[in-house]
C-alpha cells in the first residue's frame, strides 16, 4: 500500500498559515475559528466562505481534513453549521469529520471534536462516549481535538501573562489513551492544550503494534504562533 504524506496542525484560531510543503493531506485538529468571531454564526459563515476555503484551495495539498474544537461554536450553531458543512461538501477538497470517518485512497481516517473540558464550550462531553461509540479499529489516522493524557502533559508552560501560582488544569484524557490502546490507530494527532507534548510518542497497543500520537497545536498559551506543522507518513 502506498504511503501518504500528512501535515498536521491544530489551534490556529483564525491564523491561516502559509504552507509550502506538498502533501497528500493537511489535517486540522480543531479550533480553526478566529477568536473575535468564534461565537458569531453569520460572521463565521462569511469567514469560512471568503477566507478559509480560498486558503485551503490554495494549499499544495490534495485534501484538507478537519475537526472542530471547543472554540468552534459555529459548528454547533443551528443556522451556521449546516451552511458551513454544505460549503465544505461542495468544495470537494475539504472533509469535515464529527465523530465520523472517511476513506482516502484506502486510508481510514477518523475525527472527533469532543473534549472533556472546560464546561460551557463547544463539543464539551464529560464521558467521551461519542468517541467510544464511533471510533473504528485500526484507523490509519485519528484526528482529535481532545488530547490524550500523555499528549496534554509533559511540556505545559504557564504563559507569562498568568499568575505564576496558577494551577494549569489537566485536560488530557486517560480514557482516550485507553481507546487508542484498544482500537490501535497507527497515528493520532490532537490539540486543545496549546503547549502540550509536541513530541511524537509511541504506545504499544492491544494488537502488539505501535500507535503513535502527538499534539499539533500551532500556538502557545498566549495565542502566539509558536510551533511548526507536524509532518509524517501513513
Amino acid at each position: 500500500m502506498n504511503k501518504m504524506k500528512v501535515l498536521a496542525i491544530s489551534d490556529n484560531h483564525g491564523l491561516l498559515p502559509e504552507i509550502k510543503t506538498k502533501a497528500d493531506i493537511l489535517c486540522v485538529a480543531g479550533d480553526f475559528s478566529p477568536l473575535g468571531i468564534q461565537s458569531q454564526g453569520p460572521e463565521m459563515v462569511s469567514w469560512v466562505k471568503n477566507k478559509f476555503i480560498p486558503w485551503a484551495d490554495g494549499l499544495p495539498v490534495t485534501n484538507v481534513v478537519l475537526v472542530a474544537g471547543n472554540h468552534d461554536f459555529c459548528m454547533t450553531d443551528k443556522a451556521a453549521a449546516p451552511e458551513i458543512k454544505r460549503m465544505f461538501n461542495e468544495n470537494g477538497k475539504i472533509f469535515y469529520l464529527e465523530n465520523t470517518f472517511l476513506d482516502i485512497d484506502s486510508k481510514l481516517i477518523y475525527g472527533s471534536p469532543n473534549t472533556i473540558g472546560p464546561r460551557g464550550w463547544a463539543f464539551y462531553e464529560k464521558s467521551l462516549n461519542s468517541i467510544k461509540n464511533t471510533m473504528p479499529f485500526n484507523a490509519d489516522l485519528c484526528i482529535f481535538h481532545q488530547p490524550l493524557h500523555d499528549s496534554a502533559n509533559g511540556t505545559v508552560m504557564i504563559p507569562a501573562s498568568w499568575d505564576l501560582d496558577a494551577l494549569y488544569p489537566d485536560f488530557g484524557s486517560k480514557l482516550l489513551d485507553l481507546l487508542v490502546y484498544e482500537r490501535c490507530p497507527k497515528m493520532t494527532v490532537t490539540g486543545h492544550v496549546h503547549t502540550g507534548n509536541h513530541s511524537v510518542c509511541e504506545m504499544l497497543n492491544a494488537a502488539y503494534r505501535v500507535s503513535k500520537f502527538a499534539n499539533v497545536s500551532l500556538m502557545n498559551e498566549d495565542y502566539e504562533l509558536f510551533y511548526e506543522p507536524l509532518e509524517f507518513e501513513i
